[in-house]
This record gives C-alpha cells, sequence and structure tokens, in this order.
C-alpha cells in the first residue's frame, strides 16, 4: 500500500494537500513523508507510524530519537552509517540493538549485523530528521583533522524503560510504535536471546577487522570515527619528554600534535589507547599494544566506571581502575597491565580526550611515569586550544 494511501486512511493529512505534495514530489524527486512534514502538514510521528504500517515494522518516534543512547551511534563504522542512513538507537529489552534505518532491507540487516557481531532490529522513521541526526553523528567522511568536541561534560546517561542511574536506554519493541503496528520478524534478527549471550559488539573486540564488501558499501577502507590515518603502531624510541614538550608549543595542527605526543607515549609504555570522547562514548584514535587492534573500532561507553570515564569527569590523571565491565575491557586492551594510568586532554577548561596506558617500559620502578603521562596531556591540550585559537584568527 502507498504511504499516501496510509496516510489519507489514518486522516493524517487532507486529499487537496497530499495531491498537492504528490505533484511537488514528482517535481523535486523529494520522499512524500519529508516532503509533508517540511510543510507542516503532517507530523513527524504521525508519518513514522504510517511508515511502520507500510514496512511492517517498528516506527521510530521523536521521543525515541532525543532519548537514544548516543555513544551506541559509533558499535558501526561511520561509513556505513552514512551509506545506509542507520542509526543504533537503543536495545530492545531482549538485547538486541535497536538501529533506525531510512530504508530497511534484508542487505542491510545482514551489513549491520556483520559490523556489531550481534544481532539487530531494524526500525523505521521519515528520512528528515533521520538525514540529519546522521550528517551530525558521521559527518560527511571528508573531515582530515582531529576532532576536538568542546561539548562534551561529566556523562550521564538515563536508563529509559526501568531502573535508576545511567546506562543504555532500552525499548520493548512494542514501545517503538505505540499504534499496534504489526511487526515484521525477518527484519528483527534473533528474538529472546538474553543480551548477555549475544556476541560481543565489533567496537569491543580486539584485532576486530574494518567492514570490507559488506552489502552495497564500496570495497575501500571504512574510514575511522575520527578523521586522520588511524594508527595501531606508533615510532619508537620516542623523543625525550623535553623534546616532546618544546615541539608541542610549535605544532602547527591538531594532527601534527596528536603524532608528537603519541610518539613520545609509545616509546614510554607498552601500550596505550587514546581517545576522544563524543556524545557518550570514548572513541579510539591512536594507540599501540600487542592487543589493540583496529583502534578506529573501538568505542567505550562513558556511562559505565573506567578510568577513561574518571579522568574526564574529575579531568584529573588517575591510577585507579574500578571494577566492571567496560574497564576489564580497556584493561585488556592496554595488555592486563600492573600500573595503568590515565590522564584527560583538556581544552578550554574541557576533557574532550583522554590517553590511557598500560605498564611503563622501564619497570614498576618508573616512579615518574604517571606525572610525565600528565604534562603530556597537558601539554597537548594546550597545543590543540592554541591550533584552534590560531585558526579563527583572520
Amino acid at each position: 500500500m502507498r504511504i499516501g494511501d496510509i496516510l489519507l486512511d489514518r486522516r493524517c493529512v487532507a486529499p487537496a494537500d497530499l495531491a498537492r505534495a504528490i505533484a511537488e514530489q514528482e517535481a523535486t524527486g523529494r520522499r512524500l513523508c519529508s516532503l509533508l512534514i517540511a510543510r507542516g502538514l503532517v507530523a513527524h510521528d504521525d508519518a513514522a507510524r504510517a511508515l511502520a504500517e507500510q514496512r511492517g515494522m517498528p516506527g521510530v518516534l521523536l521521543r525515541h530519537l532525543e532519548g537514544r543512547e548516543a555513544g551506541l551511534a559509533y558499535l558501526i563504522p561511520p561509513a556505513l552509517g552514512r551509506t545506509y542512513v542507520a542509526l543504533p538507537i537503543g536495545r530492545a529489552r531482549t538485547g538486541e540493538l535497536i538501529v533506525c534505518v531510512r530504508d530497511p532491507s534484508a542487505d542491510i540487516q545482514r551489513a549491520v549485523e556483520q559490523a556489531v557481531r550481534g544481532a539487530v532490529v531494524l526500525a523505521v522513521t521519515p528520512a528528515s530528521r533521520l538525514e540529519q541526526l546522521v550528517a551530525a553523528v558521521y559527518g560527511d567522511g571528508k573531515s582530515q583533522d582531529f576532532d576536538v568536541d568542546l561539548t562534551t561534560g561529566p556523562i550521564t546517561l538515563p536508563l529509559l524503560g526501568g531502573g535508576g542511574g545511567g546506562g543504555v536506554p532500552q525499548f520493548t519493541l512494542v514501545d517503538l510504535d505505540d499504534e499496534r503496528v504489526a511487526k515484521d520478524y525477518t527484519q528483527s534478527g534473533t528474538f529472546g536471546v538474553p543480551r548477555d549471550a549475544l556476541p560481543p559488539a565489533r567496537a569491543s573486540v580486539p584485532n576486530a577487522t574494518p567492514l570490507h564488501g559488506a552489502p552495497a558499501l564500496a570495497s575501500s577502507t571504512v574510514p575511522p570515527p575520527l578523521a586522520g590515518p588511524a594508527r595501531t603502531q606508533l615510532p619508537a624510541p620516542a623523543p625525550t619528554l623535553d623534546a616532546t614538550l618544546a615541539a608541542l608549543e610549535t605544532a602547527a595542527s591538531r594532527d601534527e600534535a596528536t603524532e608528537l605526543a603519541m610518539g613520545y607515549v609509545a616509546g614510554r609504555w607498552a601500550s596505550s589507547l587514546l581517545v576522544t570522547i563524543k556524545e557518550g562514548a570514548a572513541l579510539g584514535h591512536r594507540g599501540h599494544g600487542a592487543q589493540l587492534g583496529a583502534v578506529e573500532t573501538i568505542a567505550l561507553p562513558m556511562s559505565s566506571p573506567s578510568m577513561l570515564k574518571i579522568a574526564h569527569d574529575t579531568k584529573r590523571l588517575t591510577l585507579e581502575a574500578p571494577g566492571g565491565a567496560i574497564q576489564d575491557r580497556l584493561g585488556k586492551l592496554l595488555g592486563v597491565p600492573l600500573a595503568p594510568a590515565a590522564a584527560p586532554i583538556i581544552v578550554a577548561t574541557r576533557a574532550i580526550g583522554a590517553i590511557a596506558v598500560g605498564d611503563s617500559r622501564h619497570g614498576i620502578g618508573d616512579v615518574d611515569a604517571s606525572s610525565d603521562l600528565e604534562c603530556v596531556t597537558e601539554a597537548l591540550g594546550l597545543a590543540y586550544a592554541r591550533i584552534l585559537l590560531e585558526a579563527k584568527r583572520p
């Protein structure tokens, strides 16, 4: 059944308005629901329900988009999100990742499940708002510099669907459309699987291989969430701390500053991970170590305890390794060190990222290791701030 007929049956639009919109659609090529929403003739949620009825699957309302778990976006490669106009928004109560898409299909289902290595539920929503969100989250794929996000603050994410404290929003499938829309279970992955029995998400698997050859994706390498060439091995031996700090004072770009800092870190510690904090997730950007595979695939939620969260929220160096699954994952990525540390990268009073390190190459007797890490991250933050200010000058 055509979407216009469903909207008429639901009395969401007047026949004359629909006829004019269809004529405009034929002239412009715009999607009918998006055009009607833009003209103020149909509400987003009414269009979402109509699309859900047409597709026979859950529909995503505005409240679901606004209450989404932002950090889940980075469980799929940005290139996949841009290509398919797809955005993870939460988890079903049975554990499946809920991915909002513009054009649901079996090919998208397979590609996303391959990327996250787990069960996925596809849900549909009007294109206009979803396209805006995908562009805001994943960018255009053309940026060539380190992304400094100055909007981050202490991370506290609401747990939707019951319970208190921070956590991942959970939705009952029927909650995605409260108009008794039938569900197409061929688009909904494996049902009834407990969340802790699902395969781990791709972003949390060490040595994960970036997605290649997924249906309808280009064969080129999927770019990382943050611009700039991702490296899992950095040159050694490292320069001295004094030389690194001096070089950071004159670094000409954020990417150059990152290289300088991480070059020193790679020579001083057996493993490291530099992350930026964006929309509730710590996103891998650079790093080295035997247990680190594709750094760009790493996405650690900041809603759970970890050294990265402590460093970010307190804006101070931390040697404390809290308990929990996310810290355990971070520890494994760093090679299960005896003396890990993490320090924030601060720009304009904001902790926009952090560097976590494993054991010092000089052994546990390296008493200056933590203070030197603090010096490097402080200098890196100052370099970013200077470069940003210089870029804004006429």
